[in-house]
Order: C-alpha cells, then sequence, then structure tokens
C-alpha cells in the first residue's frame, strides 16, 4: 500500500473512531495510529543469521467523561474491533475514579509539512542490504576480526486527531545501521551506530574503517589508576551521558523541589542563571535542512509514565518549536505536562523532536591532534542513577577507550567504571567540536564531541 493510501487510510479510521467515542458517550477523546513496514537483516560472527520483515499498525485510543479517563490499543483495525475497543474504553473510563489533574485534548492548529520520507528508504531490498552485509563481513574477515550488527530499512507513520477537531500526519522513511567488531578473542570491540531518514547519508566506509582500527587497537588494553581525568567524548558518548541532564529540566520537579538541577546548583529558579559552560548551547529545533524531524509532539512532565496513557494522548499534537533550552550556558527553558503548562499560565510546549547542540567545525580527530592529555571516549553503557537529587550516576565505558598525549593515541586503555553528574560536567565542558546527528530515546540529536575537565572514574573494569 502506498503512503498516500496510508494516510487516507488512518484518516478514515480516526475520524470513524472519534465519532463512534462520541456517540458511545464520551465527552472528549484522542486517537493515534502508529504503524509502517520494515525489513531488518540481522548479522553475527561474519554472517548474516537472520531476515525479518514487519508490517505493524496500532491504534491507541484515550476518551474522557468528565474527569475520569481510559485509554486502549488494538492492532485490528476492522470495523467490528474498532466499534468493540471503543465501547470497553468508555465503560471503563465510567468507571474509573476521576484524575484530579485531567487536561482536555489539546486544541487545533497549524502543522507544517515535514520532509522525512524518500521511498528509494523506504523500498530498500533485503538482497541490496545482504549485499552490503557480505561486503562488511568480507572485511571483517580478511582482518581477523568479527562483524556483528543488524541493517533496517522501512517506512513509519503516525497519524493523530482529537474531539477539537486537531489532525496531524508524520511519515518517515527508516535506515538504521549497527555495527559491531571484536577481536576473535574477544579482548577488543568498537561499536558504531548510525539511524537516519535517507540511506544514501550511512557512511558504510569511514564506519567500517574506524571500527576496524578501533576495534584492532584495542585488543592491547592496559589497565590505569582511576582518577579524575580530562575526556574527549564521540558524539555517541555525549549523547547517552548527556541525555539524563534533561531530565532535571522539568518544571514541576523544579517548584517541587524534586530536581537534580536546582539541588545541584542550590538554587530554587534556574531560569536565565548561568550554570553551565559557556561553551554549551542547546535548542529546540525544527525543519533542519539536512536532518527534518516530526513538526509535532507532545508536552510532558520528566517523571516517564507519571501522565498515564490517556493524559499523555490527550498531550500529543502540539506543534514543535524552535526555542532555547540552553544558551552560552545560561537555563533558558524547562518542560512542562500540558496539565502543569495550563494550571500556572505557562505556553505548552511541544518536546523537540530535534535537540541541536551548537559547535565548531572540528572533527573528534582535530580535537585528539590538539590535546596535550585525555582519555578517549567511544561510548557509555549501563548508565544508572547513584542519587537521583543530585544527578550523580554511574556506568561504565565501552567498545574502545584510549590515552591521548600530544594529540596522538599512544595505548588503548582497559574500560572504567565512572560515577560522575552531567550537571557538573556540562560545567566543564571545555571544546566542543562538529555536532553530528544521533538518535536518542525518542528524538533526533545533534550533538558534538567534546572535552571534559575533571572526569570521575572509580574503579577498573574488566568488561569489553
Amino acid at each position: 500500500m502506498s503512503i498516500e493510501n496510508v494516510k487516507s487510510k488512518a484518516s478514515q479510521i480516526i475520524e470513524k473512531t472519534l465519532a463512534k467515542c462520541r456517540s458511545y458517550g464520551a465527552d472528549e477523546a484522542a486517537v493515534s495510529i502508529n504503524g509502517g513496514c520494515s525489513g531488518l537483516t540481522r548479522f553475527a560472527v561474519n554472517r548474516i543469521i537472520q531476515n525479518v520483515e514487519s508490517d505493524k499498525h496500532t491504534l491507541t485510543i484515550a476518551v474522557s467523561i468528565g474527569h475520569r479517563e481510559a485509554a486502549t490499543t488494538t492492532s485490528v483495525l476492522e470495523d467490528d474491533s474498532i466499534e468493540q475497543a471503543v465501547k470497553n474504553v468508555v465503560n471503563s473510563a465510567k468507571m474509573y475514579p476521576e484524575n484530579p489533574e485531567h487536561v482536555s485534548p489539546v486544541e487545533l492548529a497549524s502543522i507544517p509539512e515535514s520532509d522525512c520520507y524518500d521511498s528509494q528508504t523506504a523500498e530498500f531490498s533485503q538482497i541490496d542490504k545482504a549485499k552490503i552485509i557480505a561486503q562488511i563481513c568480507q572485511k571483517t574477515d580478511s582482518s581477523n576480526l568479527l562483524a556483528y550488527g543488524i541493517l533496517k530499512t522501512g517506512w513509519k507513520y503516525e497519524a493523530y486527531g482529537n474531539s477539537n477537531g486537531h489532525y496531524c500526519w508524520h511519515p518517515e522513511s527508516i535506515a538504521d545501521f549497527s555495527l559491531t567488531v571484536r577481536t576473535e578473542k574477544g579482548d577488543g570491540s568498537c561499536r558504531e551506530n548510525r539511524t537516519y531518514n535517507q540511506f544514501g547519508k550511512i557512511e558504510f566506509d569511514s564506519l567500517i574503517d574506524k571500527c576496524i582500527n578501533w576495534a584492532t587497537l584495542s585488543r592491547t588494553a592496559e589497565y590505569i589508576e582511576p582518577g579524575d581525568y580530562n575526556v574527549i567524548l564521540t558524539p555517541t558518548a555525549a549523547m547517552s551521558y548527556l541525555m539524563w541532564a534533561f531530565f532535571t529540566m522539568d518544571a514541576r520537579k523544579v517548584a517541587e523541589g524534586r530536581s537534580g538541577l536546582t539541588n545541584y546548583f542550590k538554587c530554587d529558579d534556574p531560569i536565565n542563571k548561568k550554570l553551565f559552560s559557556s561553551n554549551i548551547s542547546v535548542r529546540s529545533r525544527l525543519q533542519h535542512p539536512e536532518y527534518p524531524a516530526a513538526a509535532f509532539s507532545s508536552a510532558f512532565e520528566m517523571d516517564y509514565g507519571s501522565q498515564g496513557l490517556a493524559s499523555g494522548l490527550f498531550s500529543r499534537g502540539l506543534p514543535v518549536e524552535d526555542y532555547p533550552i540552553i544558551q552560552n550556558g545560561i537555563q533558558k527553558h524547562l518542560f512542562s505536562s500540558l496539565y502543569w503548562a495550563r494550571k500556572h499560565n505557562i505556553k505548552p510546549r511541544a518536546f523537540p523532536t530535534m535537540l541541536e547542540f551548537s559547535g565548531t567545525d572540528k572533527s573528534t580527530n582535530d580535537i585528539i591532534a590538539t590535546t596535550e592529555k585525555a582519555l578517549l571516549i567511544n561510548s557509555f553503557w549501563y548508565i544508572r542513577f547513584v542519587d537521583p537529587n543530585q544527578m550523580l550516576l554511574t556506568g561504565l565505558t565501552r567498545d574502545g577507550v584510549f590515552m591521548i598525549e600530544n594529540g596522538k593515541i599512544v595505548r588503548p586503555v582497559k574500560n572504567l567504571r565512572f560515577n560522575e553528574s552531567p550537571l557538573q560536567s556540562m560545567e566543564n565542558i571545555r571544546i566542543v567540536g562538529k555536532p553530528e546527528l544521533r538518535r536518542s530515546w525518542f528524538f533526533e540529536l545533534l550533538i558534538p564531541p567534546m572535552v571534559i575537565d575533571k572526569f570521575s572514574f572509580t574503579t577498573e573494569t574488566d568488561a569489553i
């Protein structure tokens, strides 16, 4: 089925579902259809091990009767199934207690078109993916290394409508590539992952070469004494670590004294305060010319799951805007749920579908070449809270750690466990490079490599 036919059918289903919600007694309703088609090829130990094709479409319905709410989902989109789902969810709403933080669905608004769909990427064949993977595996095999990963292409969409007459549509093609190269003895590893709307943006050769080189280098890794080190974080490492800081940037958490942002910096109101390094600016970006993203999103609290499915769907469909979050180290914006925004007369804003960090034209290699001494970190994993009140985290380095001296990689280093706060790290950002695209959680992210001073490592680890 063509993307235009999917759009037409989704619109019809939403209109019919909203009408059924009204006919069964719902005061308010919101409906979302998410789906798409994709093909995934998985490879391991230098050979293809799995091909999976998926065609999924899921309908989510939220209704309210007064302040009583309920929500349900179904993957059967026939009329009889939808009608039964509506009947069930309305009956459930009648039985549930009132939600004291009930919000009505977002108001009618204009949503601009977003150019995220590429037909060649959406229709890329499994055979063509197999040819690319065969070349990767031949290259790693000739280097006595082992390749693992996935290559996925296809398309997805979201259609959304509510009882206020608001309607949104977003189609998006997908090209997702993940590669891990390991030594045969398991004593060296390097991993890279890229996700784009266009298949042609994946730079296979440079990613493969980097993984082969760094995995080969890391096989002779040495232990070093834990302590405070200056670090160079690749965009991947910076993304997985610094994104935790955004959990603290929540208006309700700040007002109720539960935010690590206010606890760490000991300030009741962080807005327009200089909290971070002047090297860091972050903004919500709409319609980047190279990397387009969805033009609508949701307003929500940074307490995951706190709003519930119904309130979350009623908060869906807000237009994404351009606005600063951090500007030259100054906190300019906090996120809030639709309930909190309306209660405190704050303009409700959608959470960004793209976060853009400012940067320079320096590549990771350029930064290495001008660094006197630091640890180069390829990625982090298994990051967890130690103290949420101070946004103190712990986690491990992974897939390549190297000692940099006088602008060169001098030796590989065994992995280390860190105990550090991204809020403190954002104070200590000394150099930033050229932003690169990564996908984090549910949004796109343009983030640079960076040098952070005095990063605290607490123990050694034998992990690879």
